[in-house]
């Protein structure tokens, strides 16, 4: 691991952000393409979203592995829950799914959690 100085403390951190947006966008698209999954070779080929989704998931999987290089896994594993926050505001806004109290709730809670984790 590479030590870092204050402020690239915060430029990895919204990197991780970043990264978890990108994934989260991923699930999104590969929930779109689910719809129409098989395990049909030409069938995978001619789904967009599917593919797309499988992409976004990979280069976020791929940044996560370089950012491991400078941050302790410790910090790093659970700074990747942020994509539970990026997954239910995009399910509302773009799959039309409900999200209740206690999920909001929850979500709350993760944040708060990362919060004290960056400390």
């Amino acid at each position: 691991m590479m030590p870092l100085s204050g402020g690239a403390w915060l430029a990895v951190l919204l990197i991780m952000a970043a990264l978890t947006m990108l994934g989260s966008i991923g699930a999104i698209f590969l929930k779109r393409g689910s719809a129409a999954f098989r395990l049909h070779v030409p069938s995978l080929l001619r789904n967009k979203p599917f593919i797309f989704g499988g992409l976004l998931y990979a280069l976020s999987a791929a940044g996560y592995v370089v950012l491991l290089r400078y941050l302790p896994l410790s910090l790093a594993y659970p700074l990747t829950s942020m994509s539970y926050v990026w997954v239910a505001l995009l399910s509302t806004k773009y799959l039309n799914e409900r999200v209740d109290k206690w999920r909001w709730t929850g979500i709350g809670l993760i944040v708060l959690g990362i919060v004290l984790l960056s400390q």
